[in-house]
């Protein structure tokens, strides 16, 4: 897409990035090492919340958090996430 972009800049109008660039796939080796799951101690899912936009949101948050060492930073950063912010549909096109 950038390459496409650098070649017909006239045919392009704005570019969407989903995720980082990364040519040599360096940041692919090892992801679930990088990952961090940290202990809950914020509030668990109620049995009634499963298969619910509640569900939705807890399970985005907790892995957005996941990327981070320190785990209140984590929790703290994913906070700011909405189930609006999240497009699966969107993310699977791009």
């Amino acid at each position: 897409m950038l390459l496409f972009a650098r070649q017909y800049p006239e045919r392009v109008s704005s570019l969407i990035l989903s995720n980082p660039v990364d040519p040599a796939l360096r940041s692919l080796e090892h992801t679930e090492r990088k990952r961090f799951v940290h202990p809950e101690n914020h509030r668990r899912l109620a049995l009634a919340d499963i298969e619910t936009p509640v569900e939705d949101l807890h399970n985005l948050r907790s892995k957005v958090a996941s990327y981070f060492v320190d785990a209140e930073q984590g929790r703290a950063y994913a906070s700011g996430f909405t189930r609006a912010g999240a497009n699966n549909q969107l993310n699977i096109r791009i």
